[in-house]
């Protein structure tokens, strides 16, 4: 009987078993046949039939520990193994545990044994890592010419035997390996997108061990992707409940909170967090997007404050704080930040946006147009930039350089009345009558209760001559806002043409 490419003999010293276990259920899992001394656990003992799988194997599996070659009854058998993979020139991969130093063997292994060890880096097994240490080791599994020695078929009980025991120490054992599997399978699903899935596999982890350290939080993550708030929150609490030394839980359940408008609850789990892990400034800053949806802006202040001083480089930060400002009046207080953000991120182009705002109402024109022109770099289908740089262009006389911002505004909000008027409004003022109207007509075709689009339309119908049309636009536009900042021109136009208006 020979083994197949992927196959290795697992060598190990007595005080490792759980980890060795839960290294072969993994191979085993990935279909790589892998054997280890199991029987003599039980006092099954048959040290011929073991070295003679050394021989039908052409991989060797070492691992050693700080514990290994302590035990003076097991270290000579360890021993024996090894020298005998060295002899038949196996290829020998060495996994070592936290805290092992291979140099410290030294003197306790032959030369030669040294040697074959050293060939190739030690993997190194982290437990909370598990699933990572196993790609490592499994990478190392690639196609060889080394030859083996068909097992006589005399050993062919004791392999059966070896192995079934070995499926029966599994469901044990399956904590080690299979939980944290479960685990990495889901980070995989979560990292493309397929959050439905990654939920699947991180609730597979969880009913095999209960107690893993990431499982739990992370399907929360993944509940929160998929808008399932309720289940996310239900998950950060049992992982506090578990472990309630943990700011990330709090954090992620006040996150959760406050999508729901909990505000006082997000606010204490966010203060927890805080109290856990003082030095970290996103729990500053979003126990302040909760302050401030509750509507304690001067603690949604100082928590912005408190931020910065931990980040000054905290980008969303300064946004964030620039709109409390804003909204207080503090117009320079808010243009600092803004600029803040943006040195901070200079691909923000929320903050270019309202920075682009606030120029156009000092009437900084050419400034406001760099400032969307940098944000539509950023995002080219905002049609927020779009329709403000349009409308800044138009202020400052550029007509024809407004139309293509309008022109994509529709492009991109086919279904936005607004967009239509815009452009009506520009075709208007270039003379462009014939186009201007078509507009006009969609505009109020998707909202006929705008006073300004009734406006735009008069204002078209007007430059036709038509003046009943223009007159009725007026009323129109007067009827739905008696206020519209065109309501002293549009009412001289239609008292100027009362007797026309009515003769047509």
């Amino acid at each position: 009987m020979k083994r197949g490419l992927n196959s290795v003999f697992i060598c190990f010293d007595d005080g490792l078993f759980a980890v060795v276990l839960g290294i072969w259920q993994e191979l085993y899992h990935h279909r790589i046949d892998g054997f280890l001394d199991i029987l003599r656990h039980r006092g099954e003992e048959n040290p011929d039939a073991v070295l003679r799988q050394i021989a039908a194997r052409p991989y060797f599996l070492l691992i050693l520990t700080p514990e290994t070659l302590q035990n003076e009854s097991s270290s000579a058998w360890f021993l024996q193994q090894i020298e005998t993979a060295v002899q038949l020139q196996r290829i020998i991969i060495t996994v070592i545990t936290p805290d092992t130093r291979i140099e410290e063997f030294a003197p306790k292994l032959p030369p030669s044994v040294l040697k074959a060890i050293v060939a190739r880096p030690a993997i190194p097994v982290q437990y909370m890592r598990f699933g990572w240490s196993m790609r490592q080791i499994r990478r190392q599994f690639r196609r060889t010419k080394l030859s083996t020695a068909p097992l006589p078929t005399e050993d062919f009980p004791f392999l059966f035997r070896s192995q079934q025991v070995m499926l029966e120490y599994t469901p044990t054992h399956q904590t080690l390996v299979l939980s944290d599997y479960h685990y990495n399978c889901a980070l995989k699903l979560h990292r493309d997108n397929n959050d439905r899935a990654a939920i699947q596999e991180y609730t597979q982890a969880l009913e095999i061990d209960p107690d893993h350290l990431s499982a739990r939080h992370d399907r929360a993550v993944s509940w929160t992707v998929l808008g399932e708030n309720q289940k996310a929150i239900e998950d950060f609490t049992e992982d506090i409940r578990r472990y309630p030394g943990r700011a990330i839980s709090y954090f992620g359940r006040g996150n959760e909170r406050e999508k729901l408008e909990d505000y006082a609850g997000a606010i204490e789990d966010y203060t927890k967090a805080i109290f856990l892990d003082p030095a970290d400034a996103s729990h500053f800053m979003m126990r302040a997007v909760a302050r401030r949806g509750s509507g304690d802006e001067q603690g949604a202040l100082s928590d912005y404050n408190a931020a910065i001083a931990i980040n000054p480089d905290y980008s969303k930060a300064y946004f964030n704080r620039s709109m409390i400002r804003g909204k207080r009046g503090d117009k320079a207080g808010e243009l600092a930040d803004l600029n803040k953000a943006i040195e901070t991120n200079p691909q923000y182009a929320s903050a270019l946006y309202n920075r682009g705002v606030l120029r156009r109402q000092a009437e900084d024109w050419q400034g406001a147009i760099d400032d969307f022109t940098r944000a539509l770099a950023v995002r080219p289908d905002d049609v927020k930039s779009l329709t403000m740089r349009g409308v800044v262009r138009v202020k400052s006389g550029d007509n024809a350089g407004a139309l293509p911002d309008f022109d994509a505004a529709i492009l991109y909000g086919p279904d936005e009345a607004l967009h239509y008027n815009n452009r009506a409004y520009v075709y208007t003022l270039l003379g462009e009558l014939d186009k201007a109207l078509p507009d006009a007509d969609r505009a109020i075709e998707l909202d006929d209760t705008n006073s300004i689009f009734f406006g735009t339309r008069g204002k078209v119908y007007e430059d036709m001559g038509n003046v009943a049309q223009a007159v009725a636009d007026y009323r129109k536009a007067l009827e739905l806002d008696p206020q519209n900042e065109e309501a002293a021109r549009m009412q001289a136009y239609m008292d100027s043409h009362a007797t026309d208006a009515q003769s047509g």
